[in-house]
């Protein structure tokens, strides 16, 4: 996670010797980053992806699903959907693309990519963005209320039964704005 319990705690003003709470902020802590990750569409922490079936173009370019993009472990090709062979082009990234000096053959999940995304270092505003979230499930009551974790449905995206809007205050979106990517396929 980006932001530790003891930066959390800080600014709860929580001794660090105190734990009782410890699995409440720590578990608000990973629903806000997935929170933020899936509102931003980006990662900000390095996650490695393994074997993620994407789409040919029929161009010198992929897109994956997890940005920005940190590193590229390996790209596979098929033709048949059984058998997997490494891509022979010359591959090269930035943030939001994987280039090749060869066109990638247009197909549907025709490719498998293994990479790395994420922020080696998420940006301060992103962190504070987060602990303000989860101070703001601290103060509404840990274990409690509307907010409590119990029966807390949360998806592998972080999403929860609640609304961006019900966690996300007009001042976290905005903080949140400029790191949202909109993507256009």
């Amino acid at each position: 996670m980006i932001v530790t319990l003891g930066e959390v705690k800080e600014y709860l003003k929580i001794d660090n010797a105190d734990t009782i709470y410890d699995a409440f902020l720590t578990n608000w802590i990973g629903i806000c980053q997935g929170l933020v990750e899936e509102y931003c569409g980006q990662k900000f922490e390095i996650v490695r992806i393994d074997d993620e079936l994407v789409s040919g173009t029929g161009d010198k370019f992929l897109y994956v699903n997890n940005l920005p993009i940190y590193s590229v472990l390996s790209v596979q090709f098929t033709t048949d959907h059984l058998t997997w062979q490494n891509w022979e082009g010359t591959i090269w990234f930035d943030k939001y693309r994987i280039y090749s000096n060869k066109e990638f053959p247009k197909g549907t999940s025709n490719f498998k990519v293994s990479y790395q995304a994420g922020y080696m270092q998420a940006p301060a505003l992103i962190k504070r963005a987060i602990i303000e979230m989860v101070a703001q499930a601290w103060y509404e009551g840990p274990g409690l209320g509307t907010l409590g974790t119990v029966g807390l449905n949360v998806s592998a995206g972080g999403a929860t039964g609640r609304s961006f809007r019900d966690i996300l205050l007009e001042r976290h979106l905005e903080i949140l704005k400029p790191f949202k990517l909109e993507r256009i396929i």
